[in-house]
């Protein structure tokens, strides 16, 4: 993904600034390279991943049993592919098309929609997956409700 310097507050600036520039010098710049300034969210959370693993399992569980083997790399996959889609992924000067998004880049909203959306199509489907009323995607839920 790249390095990156997090600013919390104005004091930061003048050391993050500097924490680039240095960095910058030291590495050389052969090829252009992008900054980009951008707010800071916070990555999906362990218990949005647990949770989608688990579902995952579910889904799993519940095609086998309908006569579609599938297995959980494949079932997870196909959900990545269907709400997250494909990026091209550059390596210095390759480019490798059509690769399928990873949710490890995906921050704790765009991880919350993306289980609302795997929720809805798996209801669709006919499998009703595990929901326990304290996890984090149930809390977050409730609270963008109402």
């Amino acid at each position: 993904m790249g390095d990156f310097w997090l600013i919390k507050d104005s004091r930061d600036i003048d050391a993050g600034l500097e924490s680039v520039k240095s960095y910058l010098n030291s590495n050389g710049v052969d090829n252009p390279i992008k900054i980009q300034l951008k707010p800071y969210k916070l990555q999906r959370s362990l218990s949005q991943n647990s949770l989608f693993h688990n579902w995952v399992r579910e889904l799993v569980d519940y095609f086998c049993s309908n006569d579609y083997p599938i297995t959980f790399k494949d079932m997870k996959l196909i959900l990545k592919n269907k709400f997250l889609g494909t990026e091209d992924v550059v390596i210095h000067n390759t480019v490798i098309e059509g690769q399928v998004r990873s949710t490890s880049e995906l921050d704790v909203g765009e991880f919350q929609k993306f289980l609302e959306e795997v929720q809805a199509w798996s209801y669709d489907m006919g499998a009703i997956l595990s929901n326990p009323e304290d996890s984090e995607f149930a809390v977050n839920r409730r609270s963008s409700e109402g």
